[in-house]
């Protein structure tokens, strides 16, 4: 996948059209379409700008390493806050655990699912 490939997707995975993805950037909607298509030219300070507003790894973004984000979305995790009436501390663990490398995920839903077995229904 392109650089231009990849900020599209992230607009697309947000929700969003071009226009609010260029809003919440503060550019205007014909910047986004230049780089979203393929062999446009994406500036520095683009893609500075889209991993600041969105929590997008860097890496990701220029060089497809990693995960797309490193916090989930800040409008994807307000609904889900909403949704499920967690607080703080609920999405300070959400946030951190979207943070951890897979295998160390796995530890921990290793570690959920023991807990789970054992405890009485």
């Amino acid at each position: 996948m392109t650089v231009n490939e990849r900020i599209k997707f992230l607009r697309e995975d947000l929700g969003m059209s071009q226009a609010e993805f260029a809003y919440t950037l503060g550019i205007g909607q014909t910047t986004v379409s230049y780089l979203e298509k393929t062999g446009s030219t994406v500036k520095e300070q683009h893609i500075r700008l889209i991993c600041k507003v969105h929590h997008v790894n860097y890496f990701w973004l220029t060089e497809e390493k990693g995960e797309p984000y490193l916090s989930p979305p800040s409008i994807i995790m307000d609904e889900v806050a909403e949704k499920y009436e967690l607080d703080n501390m609920d999405k300070a663990i959400i946030e951190e655990y979207v943070k951890l490398e897979p295998e160390a995920r796995k530890v921990i839903k290793t570690l959920i699912e023991n807990i789970m077995k054992k405890a009485p229904e």
